[in-house]
C-alpha cells in the first residue's frame, strides 16, 4: 500500500505518476494500491497487533494504566515490563492495541 500524492485534480500514483480522482484505488497502470494517509495509518495497527501480555502474579502494587491496586495477578508487557490489571489489558488489547508505557 502506498499514500499517493495529492494534486488540485487529483491523486498520482508514487509508483508510476498515474492520475487517479479518488482513493482508495488500485493504479490502472502498475496495479498498486492507492490509500490515503488515515487509511494507511488504521490499516497499520491491524498488521501489528499488541502482543499478549504474560499473565504474573503480583503481591503489591497498582495498574500502570488506571491505578487501582493490583490483588493477586497481573499482566505484564512483554517489551516494557509495566504491569496492568485484567479490566486494562482488555481494554488495550480491543480498543487502544498500544501499550501506554511503550508509546
Amino acid at each position: 500500500m502506498s499514500a499517493p500524492l495529492s494534486t488540485s485534480r487529483g491523486f498520482l500514483c508514487e509508483q508510476c505518476g498515474a492520475r487517479h480522482c479518488s482513493l482508495p484505488a488500485e493504479c490502472r497502470v502498475c496495479r498498486l494500491t492507492l490509500v490515503a494517509a488515515p487509511q494507511l495509518a488504521r490499516a497499520f495497527r491491524h498488521l501489528l497487533p499488541l502482543p499478549a501480555f504474560v499473565p504474573t502474579p503480583v503481591s503489591e502494587g497498582e495498574c500502570m494504566a488506571c491505578e487501582r491496586p493490583l490483588a493477586g495477578e497481573g499482566f505484564a508487557c512483554k517489551s516494557c515490563g509495566a504491569i496492568f490489571c485484567f479490566d486494562c489489558d482488555i481494554l488495550l488489547h480491543e480498543s487502544l492495541h498500544v501499550c501506554p508505557n511503550c508509546v
